[in-house]
């Protein structure tokens, strides 16, 4: 059975090890690069007050788009090792002849969804590895690892997303048995769960924290943190909901430049809330449970329904 897994997948497997390997190389080379000229720049400003965003990267765009484009590798995996590996099969009613070689339902789907989940893994991991270590020093530059396309390309997140998509992949085959339909229906099913997750679940993983300051002055975020919105708060104490127009509480401060001062003089005040940046690794582990369970709990669906069905 093993030998039969290979015969079937090892081009893919060689496409994706050439894949990888070039943008080993590609995220090796500009890594060491970025990190040499962020340390003499911040050697050079020591102890000064130098701005170093700007031109410090500057030619790196490609590069900083391909690394944001590795977001979508975990769905290609979900495509590519999932919603094939049945659906293929059943279309083409091959899984039927090595039913009768000798091989049980049961070790069959077994098997086959066991590599594929160790192949996507073991992809998963060394590009998130990756792209870990060619952020650091973007991130020890911008400090924005919250921002969506950051948080989902390192760390944890492209494992758990894939061993997710895997999953979609793996049920919707099980599911329609056809390849194309079960492809549409990953990558439909893949988008819809990482949206809703990301914008109705993420931001309420922990109780927000809230700031209140005076409106003529900027906000004292801490470094790092993900602003989730601002609401003005009225005298009263309660926030103002709707459009707010400031030339109907300080008619006389428009156009002299001092109407924050004058809302800040009658009592209005405006409320930050944010995630603070320690709390970056809480939402990772936070996340990427979700969806490795969903995942899991997909691919031993489809599996019951493979072995039930064709039973």
């Amino acid at each position: 059975m093993t030998w039969v897994l290979w015969r079937q997948h090892r081009a893919q497997g060689m496409v994706t090890a050439l894949l990888l390997g070039l943008f080993a190389v590609l995220v090796a080379v500009t890594g060491v690069h970025m990190a040499h000229l962020y340390r003499d720049a911040t050697h050079r400003c020591a102890g000064g007050n130098c701005l170093l965003v700007g031109s410090l990267f500057q030619g790196y765009g490609a590069v900083v788009d391909l690394v944001s484009v590795s977001a979508a590798v975990p769905l290609a995996l979900g495509i590519v090792f999932g919603s094939l590996l049945v659906a293929r099969e059943t279309d083409q009613a091959t899984h039927v002849l090595a039913w009768t070689q000798g091989v049980t339902r049961r070790h069959w789907v077994v098997a086959k969804v066991g590599v594929a989940l160790a192949a996507t893994i073991v992809c998963a991991a060394i590009l998130s590895g990756l792209v870990t270590w060619w952020s650091g020093t973007p991130n020890s530059l911008y400090h924005n690892r919250f921002e969506p396309l950051k948080f989902d390309t390192q760390n944890l997140m492209p494992v758990a997303f894939a061993v997710f998509a895997l999953g979609v992949g793996v049920a919707a085959g099980a599911l329609i048995r056809r390849s194309v339909p079960a492809i549409a229906a990953t990558v439909g099913g893949f988008l819809a769960a990482r949206l809703l997750v990301e914008i109705y679940a993420r931001p309420h993983y922990v109780h927000a924290v809230s700031l209140l300051s005076p409106i003529a002055v900027d906000t004292p975020v801490p470094t790092g943190a993900w602003v989730l919105g601002s609401t003005l708060i009225g005298p009263t104490g309660r926030a103002i909901p709707g459009p707010f127009d400031p030339a109907t509480i300080c008619p006389d401060a428009i156009g002299r430049g001092s109407t924050a001062t004058c809302l800040d003089r009658l009592g209005y005040r405006a409320r930050t809330t944010f995630q603070p940046a320690g709390r970056y690794w809480h939402f990772q582990w936070a996340e990427a449970g979700i969806f490795i369970a969903a995942g899991v709990a997909l691919l031993v669906a489809a599996a019951v329904l493979t072995i039930r069905r064709d039973a």
